[in-house]
Order: C-alpha cells, then structure tokens, then sequence
C-alpha cells in the first residue's frame, strides 16, 4: 500500500506545504529547478500544467509526512503534539542522530504549520512505539557493545 496524505485540513495549504517558482519572477531559479533531478531529501521540482512555474511540496511538510512512519502517528493535531515531540525525543536519542529535524524548535514549527495533516500510518500507544523502537535498536547496540569488546581483546560475558 503506498503512503497517501491529506493536506486539506491544514488552514493555508496551498502556501503552507508547497512551494513555487515563477517563471517570470526567477527565471534563472525557474531553469534550474525545472531541470533538477529527483532530489534524495525532499520531493522534486514539477512543473505547472499551464508552464508558468514549478512547484513541490515543502521540506518541512515532506518531512512530517514520512515521519509518520517511522514515529507510529497518522495525524497532526493539537491534542498529539506532546506525542510528536516525545517520539521525536525518543527515537533521536536512542539512534543518535536528530530523526528528520535538527532541533526540537524546527520540529515544532513544522508541527504547528502543518496542523490538520493526515496520513494512511496507523497511529499506535505509546507502550507499542517504544517496545517497536527498543527491538530496533537493542539489538544494535548489542552488536556494537559485543564489537568493541572483540576489538579490544575482551570476550562477551553472558549476563
């Protein structure tokens, strides 16, 4: 099944979650863009039906959407936010690395632009989003820890 997503609950949409270049405006930006390829991070450029501009969905809003995935959340509202931001927390510490956002402050801004999306992702509990995670990672840090210990002439104790 592939992801699908709503943005007509988001007040502002079209500005919100997209953005444009006009040909007109930045024919320069325009050229570029219109000839860019498929981008890793992020979605391409498209060109308008009537060749006047190219437009994408934010990077922001891009993001949100696949976050979803990976934090177990459908939806943004008000009433989830705590849940966004705590799973955001969870799952960039327990990998190391920020999961979609550098900070927290650049998450919540997202957050609140993006009130009201929606995406076909299963919203799961809390207790169910860190079990998921925690079979995740504990195994990988098993590995490391037994890694390391090989590499510094020690044997893996069995607790």
């Amino acid at each position: 099944m592939g992801l699908r997503f709503d943005l007509s609950n988001i007040p502002n949409w079209e500005n919100t979650c997209y953005d444009r270049i006009y040909r007109a405006e930045n024919p320069d930006e325009f050229e570029e863009a219109k000839n860019q390829k498929a981008n890793v991070m992020g979605s391409a450029w498209s060109l308008s039906h009537d060749q006047t501009h190219v437009i994408r969905i934010t990077p922001e809003t891009d993001a949100l959407v696949w976050m979803t995935m990976g934090l177990d959340l459908g939806e943004i509202t008000e009433k989830n936010m705590v849940e966004w931001v705590f799973r955001w927390h969870f799952s960039s510490r327990l990998s190391g690395r920020p999961y979609g956002f550098q900070k927290v402050d650049d998450l919540i801004s997202a957050l609140k632009a993006n009130m009201g999306l929606s995406v076909n992702v299963c919203t799961t509990t809390r207790k169910k989003f860190i079990r998921k995670e925690l079979d995740r990672y504990v195994p990988r840090m098993e590995q490391s820890a037994t890694d390391y210990l090989a590499n510094h002439g020690k044997k893996k104790e069995v607790a």
